[in-house]
């Protein structure tokens, strides 16, 4: 499987997932009517329920969903989720990573992002918070756009490009883990992940 056209780094308009069942863009697609592959690591909650992936910790634990992709990623790619949280603070956070083998075949953190009351931090080596206003019990629209051979990605919220070019934690060949979690600092909080659908940027050539 190749990939029509050059990776385009000037994009400011948000990705566009395909509408097709058979279109050759699609990677994976998750609308949660069932837990599937997805693990829980921490202690804490992971279910399915009412069709959404859920995500329970309490005051004192952190919990994550963990699923290994089918294929791993390494094209310009788009990862796009919708999120709640019952709790957001400018302590507490929802995060979203992606996980990638570097060029030593280790796996590392590639794509860290953290989603406050005060911001969206892309997360690298150190906290790199663009300011926001981020409410609890609202239902938010995020969108990655992964560049795994510039080892970079870009964050959309509700169709605004709020962060570009953000180099990744780790450099990274590939991406191939997704891991859903919260950290809600002395509070007990749910946070609900719906539509998760991963998919090319750029039309997929048949050779």
């Amino acid at each position: 499987c190749s990939v029509c056209g050059e990776p385009n780094p000037d994009y400011v308009a948000p990705p566009v997932a395909p509408t097709e069942e058979n279109d050759g863009r699609w990677i994976y697609r998750d609308t949660f009517e069932e837990i599937g592959k997805w693990t829980s690591m921490g202690t804490g909650t992971v279910n399915v329920a009412d069709g959404k992936l859920q995500v329970t910790d309490d005051a004192d634990t952190i919990v994550s969903a963990v699923r290994t992709l089918d294929k791993v990623l390494t094209d310009e790619v788009v990862v796009e989720f919708e999120v709640e949280a019952s709790e957001l603070s400018k302590n507490s956070a929802v995060y979203f990573a992606m996980y990638g083998k570097n060029a030593e075949n280790a796996e590392k953190i590639a794509i860290d992002v953290r989603l406050f009351a005060d911001g969206i931090d892309c997360y690298t080596t150190t906290s790199n918070k663009v300011a926001g206003t981020y409410v609890a019990d609202t239902v938010y629209k995020i969108q990655i756009v992964a560049n795994v051979t510039e080892n970079t990605y870009s964050v959309f919220v509700d169709g605004e490009l709020v962060a570009k070019d953000v180099e990744m934690r780790n450099a990274v060949v590939n991406l191939m883990k997704l891991r859903l979690w919260t950290t809600t600092k002395d509070l007990a909080a749910t946070v609900t992940y719906d539509n998760l659908k991963i998919y090319y940027l750029n039309k997929v050539c048949a050779h």
